[in-house]
């Protein structure tokens, strides 16, 4: 049932906007607002052919009343996925004050250009566990630079990759949930496949087959077995355990939507689900203030606005999705979305960090662990989603990162190295530097609650396969700390030279 929301306290209202294929429009908006624990659609708006997202956000805002002190709704912007690039952090087990330097080594060594050319943000999820992992969002400054001024200048609030507004909407519109899950958005040009963990974005990746190409007579054949082999891919790229394998969604209009598409990738073996559209999942303002709401659809600065009466319609639903979840995410306070421009903040942040403290982060980490990060992540390296950041002028610089991702391959798997440690550490343990060196024993650096918790970590580690000649150096009672720090060396299969 859709409810008739009632005069209560003022609601927070945002409209969030997506920007369509590379920035380019047609751009969508949507204005919601809560009341008490519900979310309601004021109305939805689609940009006029040629309009400038400056000018549109401009629209959308300009005719909103301030009347009986109701607030200015926040302002979100859902930019195209195509226009960044995604990465899967796995980060070590160190303390919360140094995740930031880490992360930004290993963005270094992710990225085809230096840093202070990229626009980047990052979440890093909750918990204490010693392993943990982060989502990096990264775009050109030579590409979303102009966006992101105007995006400012029109006093946008959050800027969040539109993948992030289509899972929550996919939780709020569609049934979903907050297992693991893989979500497929077929778009005109592409298709989106997004890995969902918790409820809110892990990674992504672009398969560049969408609508357009599917539905071609011409090319539906090709199109769909590249589709299939595509979607294999990034199901063994994004799958840590088997359950992911039936938890592919499909977001669907209707139930008649990819049926044929459907058929064909269960004859290929991959159980894909259609996830469809539901009405009446959000709740429609029916008392909104007085010029909130246009009575009859109306052209206004050559966009056209409809206001929200008797329900969303699926296929309302499905051509909103991204700004709806753009707007459910930040009104929302429970998550916090990867924003953009967030980014112009942290390197303010950055600029004010005292040459002390950065001596201090580096030696903490250990200088090799820039090494390490940087082999880790570059045999990991999507080059679809390097290629999205590339252009002509880039070309030397890809081949010497190629050159780089070859002399990886050849390197010891410090990845499972981390693992090994990971999977012996106690609760409660963090690592406090680790250095790593070919023909050198491993060195680590951290503490442990007790004695007894220290000789435990030593058996366990060495008892992983690869791993021998665990040695405990300098273990001494913290008098301050009550804990037993130390140093202790190892050696990994063949590259740590012998004794």
């Amino acid at each position: 049932m859709i409810r008739q929301a009632k005069q209560t306290s003022k609601p927070d209202t945002v409209i969030a906007v997506s920007t369509g294929y590379n920035g380019g429009g047609p751009y969508k908006a949507v204005m919601l607002r809560t009341v008490a624990d519900d979310f309601e659609v004021v109305w939805h708006r689609i940009s006029a052919e040629e309009t400038d997202i400056g000018a549109f956000l401009s629209e959308c805002t300009r005719d909103i009343p301030s009347a009986e002190g109701m607030p200015a709704p926040l302002l979100a912007v859902a930019m195209d996925s195509a226009m960044a690039a995604i990465y899967h952090l796995e980060l070590p087990p160190v303390k919360e004050n140094q995740l930031e330097g880490i992360i930004r080594m290993q963005a270094e060594s992710l990225l085809p250009l230096p840093a202070e050319e990229m626009e980047m943000t990052w979440r890093v999820e909750s918990g204490h566990e010693p392993t943990r992992a982060g989502t990096l969002l990264a775009a050109r400054k030579d590409t979303v630079g102009s966006f992101l001024a105007k995006t400012r200048a029109a006093r946008v609030h959050v800027v969040m990759p539109d993948c992030e507004g289509t899972i929550r909407a996919w939780r709020q519109c569609f049934g979903g949930d907050r297992q693991s899950a893989l979500i497929l958005h077929i778009r005109p040009k592409d298709t989106r496949v997004l890995l969902a963990q918790g409820g809110v974005l892990s990674q992504a990746v672009t398969i560049d087959v969408g609508s357009e190409d599917l539905n071609d007579p011409e090319l539906k054949t090709e199109s769909t077995e590249l589709f299939a082999h595509d979607l294999s891919s990034a199901i063994e790229r994004f799958s840590a355990d088997s359950e992911l394998k039936d938890r592919i969604f499909i977001l669907a209009e209707n139930r008649q939507a990819h049926f044929e598409l459907l058929g064909h990738l269960k004859q290929k073996g991959l159980a894909v689900q259609a996830s469809v559209a539901r009405p009446n999942v959000i709740d429609i303002g029916f008392d909104a203030a007085p010029g909130l709401v246009q009575e009859e659809p109306a052209s206004v600065c050559g966009s056209q606005v409809f206001a929200a009466e008797g329900e969303l319609t699926p296929d309302i639903i499905f051509d909103y999705l991204e700004p709806i979840g753009a707007g459910i995410l930040v009104l929302d306070e429970r998550t916090r979305p990867l924003n953009l421009l967030e980014a112009g903040q942290a390197r303010k942040k950055e600029e004010k960090l005292s040459a002390s403290s950065r001596l201090l982060l580096i030696t903490s980490v250990a200088a090799a662990l820039m090494l390490i990060v940087f082999l880790v992540v570059a045999k990991r390296l999507d080059t679809a989603e390097l290629a999205r950041l590339e252009n002509s002028k880039l070309s030397e610089l890809v081949a010497i990162h190629k050159t780089h991702q070859r002399i990886a391959e050849e390197r010891p798997d410090v990845l499972d190295v981390l693992t090994k440690l990971n999977e012996s550490v106690e609760s409660g343990m963090m690592l406090d530097s680790f250095i790593f060196q070919k023909g050198k024993p491993i060195q680590v650096a951290s503490s442990a609650a007790s004695y007894e918790q220290l000789y435990k970590f030593q058996k366990t580690l060495q008892s992983k396969a690869g791993i021998k000649d665990v040695d405990i150096q300098s273990p001494s009672l913290d008098s301050r700390s009550n804990r037993v720090t130390f140093k202790m060396t190892f050696r990994y299969r063949d590259f740590c030279g012998g004794k």
